[in-house]
């Protein structure tokens, strides 16, 4: 449906002398919403990404969403602080950040799961994450990795706050040109994977919603959804989502421009599938799709694209295999 934005970014803002900028400061605020009474978000954020003349990250950001969306109804209300660093060891690419985050969650939902309990709860979330990005270009890269892995505690089980969740993920892409024409690397290869696994240490689980894996589509759906293109959005596994989430990826990419307007074609192969816990995982049960697709970049509306893909599988509704689908794609992603 329509979703409509609104909102700006000051990147070299001065929380000392708003009026005047100049201390590279990020100040941003952003409103969204979508279908009226089916989404809406509001975020705004201080980033202070060179603190004390150091590569160290501090900031904050407060916000306020709602959704109504494949049977769930929920609003999360809240503050998050951040705090990160780049590292001089292994190698300068290397980075930490961690995260605080406290939030109002109200839940309701007219699908049954056991994975999670509907009603009005408080969540305090602990998060850190690693990572190395040895990339050349941001969005066409040629050559180098991006690389994260990050976990989070909910801390319900030690009764700071009601949600109770320890959940991983873990993300590797690599990149190796192929070819070059007129001086500039313009074919290219991409191979990535995406792993991703959530539990409870109490037995009473509160797991929100939105924390759970799902698959399939564009993933601009709006509720935590993992892009699988050749799929619709949320096709794959349980519908309330699952705990378990593996994808597989691989790219062949060729730019067509890349000045002023940078334009690349390519052609993809993917796999992934989740699973309601690990005892019932199957690493070779893979939902697999293939297709081409076209991504640029547009200023000031960003990263867009498209892709049409196969899904040589069958979905959560059907027996049949997911066959052709046409996917609107927005950001990197």
């Amino acid at each position: 449906g329509l979703t409509l934005s609104a909102g700006f970014t000051f990147n070299n803002f001065s929380i000392t002398e708003p009026l005047k900028g100049g201390a590279g400061q990020v100040f941003n605020f952003n409103w969204e919403f979508g279908q009226f009474t089916r989404y809406r978000t509001f975020n705004l954020g201080l980033t202070e990404p060179w603190l004390f003349n150091k590569p160290i990250t501090v900031g904050f950001n407060v916000f306020d969403t709602y959704l109504n969306y494949a049977g769930f109804e929920q609003q999360r209300t809240g503050a998050q602080l951040n705090f990160g660093r780049r590292f001089k060891w292994p190698d300068d690419y290397w980075r930490g950040d961690w995260y605080a985050r406290f939030q109002f969650n109200n839940i309701a939902s007219s699908v049954s799961s056991s994975f999670y309990r509907p009603g009005e709860y408080t969540e305090f979330t602990l998060t850190q994450k690693f990572s190395r990005i040895s990339i050349n270009n941001m969005f066409f890269p040629t050559r180098g990795s991006n690389f994260s892995i990050s976990t989070s505690w909910a801390m319900g089980s030690v009764n700071v706050g009601e949600t109770d969740f320890f959940k991983n993920i873990l993300n590797y892409e690599f990149y190796n040109p192929l070819g070059s024409f007129n001086g500039q690397e313009r074919l290219v290869w991409q191979l990535g994977a995406k792993l991703g696994y959530i539990t409870s240490f109490s037995n009473d689980s509160t797991l929100s919603p939105i924390e759970l894996f799902r698959l399939g589509g564009n993933g601009l759906s709006n509720i935590a959804t993992e892009p699988l293109r050749g799929y619709t959005d949320n096709s794959i596994g349980n519908s309330v989502g699952d705990r378990v989430m593996a994808k597989y990826f691989t790219e062949l990419r060729f730019a067509l421009s890349l000045d002023p307007m940078p334009i690349y074609f390519y052609g993809f192969a993917e796999a992934g599938n989740v699973w309601p816990d690990l005892n019932k995982t199957d690493p070779f049960d893979l939902k697999r799709s293939a297709g081409v697709g076209i991504q640029l970049f547009v200023n000031p509306i960003g990263v867009i694209g498209f892709s049409y893909g196969y899904g040589f599988d069958p979905t959560i509704d059907s027996s049949n295999p997911s066959g052709w689908q046409f996917l609107f794609h927005l950001g990197q992603r």
